[in-house]
């Protein structure tokens, strides 16, 4: 039984490193690349699903309020210049983190905890598509990174997609 919470325990907290990462990708496009000050953008993780939401006066948004946070992030990115690299982050760092977290794990000889994290992100990623697809549809709206980004973009949602899946994979294919 101790085994178990442990292994849950476990679990949760590669979830929401991986969660962290993934958003902290996000925060660090719109600091430095968009030029959000610090004042009007933040990190939240303690919402479901986590994101980094947007200063309106004294109101945060999230993305699922797509046409205000449109307008919002619009604010700081008039041309939307950075929009793909501000959406796209958000995988991107969390392919770096994963692969350079595996790399090291290997590098100890925890080969085993290493192909875990790598496949628990292939899989929260593959559950974020789903439901992104889904529930866009349902809305109308984008509702996630992948269906805002292919709205900006259909070639940067590929370059994502790829961006994320090849490393994944090719780092699983070799432990």
């Amino acid at each position: 039984m101790i085994d178990l919470i442990w292994s849950i325990l476990e679990l949760v907290v590669v979830v929401l490193g991986i969660t962290y990462i993934h958003e902290l990708g996000h925060y660090a496009a719109g600091r430095w690349m968009v030029g959000i000050p610090p004042a009007d953008i933040k990190l939240v993780m303690t919402e479901v699903p986590q994101h980094v939401a947007l200063r309106d006066d004294d109101e945060w948004v999230g993305p699922d309020e797509y046409e205000r946070y449109s307008e919002l992030y619009g604010e700081h990115d008039p041309d939307y210049e950075h929009l793909e690299a501000y959406i796209g982050a958000g995988e991107l760092v969390q392919t770096i983190g994963v692969v350079v977290i595996a790399a090291l794990l290997i590098g100890v000889g925890l080969d085993g905890v290493a192909s875990s994290i790598v496949l628990i992100s292939l899989f929260m990623t593959g559950f974020y598509i789903a439901y992104d697809v889904s529930f866009s549809a349902y809305i109308r709206n984008p509702a996630g990174d992948y269906s805002a980004l292919w709205v900006a973009s259909p070639l940067a949602a590929i370059a994502v997609l790829l961006g994320f899946l090849v490393p994944h994979v090719l780092i699983y294919l070799s432990i």
